[in-house]
């Protein structure tokens, strides 16, 4: 049988866009205010558990990782690096 990936096929965040890709690992996000994104993923494998760390008091340079892990306990790390948008 072929090996399943951990990978998300789909990732989204309400309100921007990432252009996601599942062999992409990394993206940047400029937000607003908000302190917690919406997040909608959805994982190749559907029994890969998906773990969402760090998506909340938001700050300028927050890290959202998102885990997927297979079945084997191998994971792949997606990390969304969180940009602020500036008041002056």
């Amino acid at each position: 049988p072929e090996p399943i990936e951990n990978k998300l096929t789909e990732l989204t965040i309400t309100g921007y866009n990432i252009d996601f890709n599942p062999n992409i690992y990394s993206y940047n996000v400029l937000i607003n205010d908000e302190s917690e994104l919406k997040l909608n993923y959805k994982p190749q494998n559907e029994k890969s558990t998906v773990i969402v760390d760090g998506n909340q008091n938001l700050q300028n340079g927050s890290v959202i990782k998102i885990t997927v892990k297979g079945d084997g306990g191998e994971e792949k790390i997606y990390t969304i690096n969180v940009l602020k948008k500036q008041n002056t």
